[in-house]
């Protein structure tokens, strides 16, 4: 978010953030410190990987994951950087994306799911009828996707949960996060 990005430049620690912009293709990227920003494109993540290589970044913080448009590729290539630039890794739960496409738990029935057992997962959501909310992930296999986001999730050096409520939820679907 914008106010995490002016407390860490305020501190002295610059920020490269990274967004798909709408429509979904290619990236853009912003650098902040103190002096100011600079934006620029790139085509794919990979691009970034040089420049992240002369930054040295101490802290890879993943706000979220929605607008990409290869969230595995995605969760690949951020593993793939930490390991090798020797990062922490941070990934805020602020949404529930990581434990279904449907973001906000509604199911193909527009009721909250409480996320219940991932076999009535796996028949929801080839009946989600709520376009909006499944956005690009629409053909997502709730196993799969919840095994790619595991990655993410457990080699973590911290999630951030914002409510208790969201921590509890998160650990119906990851009982071993922690």
């Amino acid at each position: 978010s914008d106010r995490r990005i002016a407390d860490e430049v305020a501190t002295g620690r610059p920020v490269l953030a990274v967004r798909v912009p709408r429509g979904g293709s290619g990236l853009t990227v912003s650098c902040h410190d103190r002096d100011g920003v600079v934006r620029f494109s790139a085509a794919s993540p990979d691009e970034l990987t040089p420049l992240l290589e002369l930054l040295r970044p101490r802290e890879l913080f993943v706000n979220q994951l929605y607008s990409f448009p290869d969230v595995p590729a995605m969760i690949a290539r951020i593993l793939a950087w930490r390991d090798s630039l020797g990062a922490t890794l941070t990934v805020a739960a602020h949404d529930f994306f990581p434990v279904c496409p449907s973001y906000t738990l509604l199911d193909h029935r527009e009721s909250f799911c409480g996320i219940p057992a991932a076999s009535v997962c796996a028949g929801c959501l080839p009946n989600h009828r709520i376009g909006y909310f499944l956005g690009l992930y629409d053909r997502a296999e709730i196993g799969q996707w919840r095994a790619d986001w595991q990655q993410l999730l457990y080699r973590a050096d911290r999630v951030v949960f914002f409510s208790e409520s969201t921590r509890v939820l998160y650990f119906r679907a990851y009982p071993d996060l922690d």
